[in-house]
């Protein structure tokens, strides 16, 4: 992955069903927090970047800012009613290689900020469809003074097509540790690549795995599969160990030769026993992907495989489990199949799928702009209560139209994330002035490996819709019955 992209996801992007996009960003969050959970995470300050050519706004957030929406919100969140005093349109733009990147409108908290961010062909044709920004198709980084320090996560969601196909819109998400705020920075909207996603399947004959094991066996006896079929995380990790070791002795004895060697010769196989089923994985370089022309290979999965003794096709749904870093830099992809064992393999036929993604362009776009913020506030609450059996001391929280964070401290060994995921232990919500109340939902924790929680907390519907109330009509905030005003 993007060792120059520190900052991992704490929530998880919302994307269509079967949407290639969706699938391989789903890969690389899973990448994320595999193999970075226990990394400090690197910050280095983009010196390069900042030299890029770049748009720079000076933008105070506040009623006086909004010169007119673009009315995108509507699309990413239906029956929204966002108010206006909380937008403040840019309609920053950048052109390179014949692509436009757009930064059309903004909401931004002092610990938050969400981003309309378009692109279009700078000669007004259409778009395809399934054109991607940043290196896994759907991102765009947030900078703050050129940096990434302090940003923790990043949320994506489902673009749309403008009519005829003339631009695609995304909305992206961004949040800070808490302790970092955004009023009075420089901020940045950067997409490093503009790319076409597309896949390509192709079939490994299972001789070539038996060959293979054959040369280097190896096994995973603790790794059992369940019986339905189901893959416990014991025996995911269990078999990423075997098939990371047999990788390492089968790259001298008997490296496998996949498919798409001739145009990705990076990319290295290897099988190994998995209790009563098989273990096929995928191994490459995770910093710089293989590339072929143009053309960057991101992934290998298992889509299928087929018995040619019965003519029985066994799906898999792309995979069973990724991983990243087996060691530093690495990208190893593991699909686990408890169909057949490995005296089955010299009669299979694997159905593998590439994630490949044509670079249209990898000249950086980096749209700037300047933030006053005026519209969060941060409430002293200075109090304990008691929750799920834990005495929560409760610091402050931070309010505004895109939602709340609410820091707390405690002593005890206690999830506070846990405690407020269904609302039951601890329940947030703002109370409006004509009497009713908004649930605040938590999205997203933090916690120092103390004593400090942060959470990050969405108002939401009775069904779970997001909301993005008008502070002017928020009387106070409730937490387990008690309230505090906000004036």
């Amino acid at each position: 992955m993007d060792k120059k992209n520190p900052y991992r996801s704490l929530q998880q992007g919302i994307h269509p069903p079967g949407d290639l996009q969706a699938r391989v960003l789903a890969a690389a969050q899973d990448e994320r927090r595999a193999g970075r959970a226990a990394r400090r995470m690197n910050r280095p300050r983009l010196a390069a970047m900042l030299a890029a050519v770049c748009v720079l706004a000076v933008l105070t957030v506040g009623a006086a800012a909004v010169v007119g929406l673009s009315g995108g919100w509507k699309q990413f969140w239906d029956g929204a009613d966002v108010p206006q005093n909380a937008v403040s349109a840019l309609n920053l733009t950048q052109t390179e290689d014949g692509y436009t990147l757009a930064v059309e409108d903004v909401m931004l908290a002092d610990s938050r900020a969400i981003a309309l961010v378009t692109l279009s062909r700078a000669d007004g044709g259409p778009v395809d469809p399934g054109i991607g920004i940043g290196r896994y198709g759907n991102g765009a980084n947030l900078l703050l003074d050129g940096d990434y320090a302090g940003l923790i996560g990043r949320t994506s969601y489902s673009p749309y097509m403008s009519p005829g196909n003339t631009a695609k819109h995304w909305c992206f998400e961004y949040s800070t540790d808490g302790g970092t705020g955004l009023a009075g920075r420089t901020l940045g909207i950067q997409v490093k690549q503009v790319v076409q996603p597309h896949l390509e399947t192709v079939t490994l004959d299972g001789a070539a795995l038996a060959a293979a094991y054959a040369a280097s066996p190896a096994d995973a006896e603790d790794a059992a599969l369940r019986s339905d079929g189901s893959v416990p995380m014991e025996a995911r990790v269990a078999a990423r160990d075997a098939l990371y070791a047999v990788l390492l002795r089968q790259q001298e004895t008997a490296p496998v030769r996949l498919p798409l060697d001739g145009q990705f010769p990076e990319v290295q196989g290897t099988v190994a026993a998995v209790g009563d089923g098989l273990g096929i994985a995928f191994h490459m370089d995770g910093d710089n992907k293989p590339m072929s022309g143009n053309t960057a290979c991101y992934s290998v999965y298992v889509t299928a495989v087929t018995d040619t003794r019965t003519g029985v096709r066994h799906e898999y749904g792309g995979t069973q489990g990724v991983w990243s870093d087996a060691e530093p830099g690495d990208s190893f992809q593991v699909c686990l199949v408890p169909d057949f064992t490995i005296g089955d393999l010299p009669y299979l036929q694997v159905e593998l799928e590439y994630s490949l993604f044509d670079i249209l362009t990898d000249k950086p776009f980096l749209l700037s702009f300047k933030a006053e913020n005026k519209t969060e506030r941060s409430l002293r609450l200075g109090y304990d209560l008691e929750a799920g059996g834990a005495t929560l001391s409760l610091d402050k929280i931070d309010v505004s139209t895109l939602g709340a964070l609410l820091t707390v401290r405690t002593a005890e060994d206690v999830s506070v994330f846990d405690l407020a995921y269904d609302g039951h232990q601890l329940s947030v919500a703002y109370r409006m002035q004509d009497g009713t109340e908004i649930p605040l939902q938590v999205r997203a924790g933090q916690y120092d490996g103390k004593s400090l929680h942060v959470l990050t907390l969405d108002p939401v519907d009775a069904d779970g819709n997001r909301l993005f109330p008008d502070m002017a009509q928020v009387q106070s905030v409730v937490i387990n019955g008690r309230e505090t005003p906000l004036t």
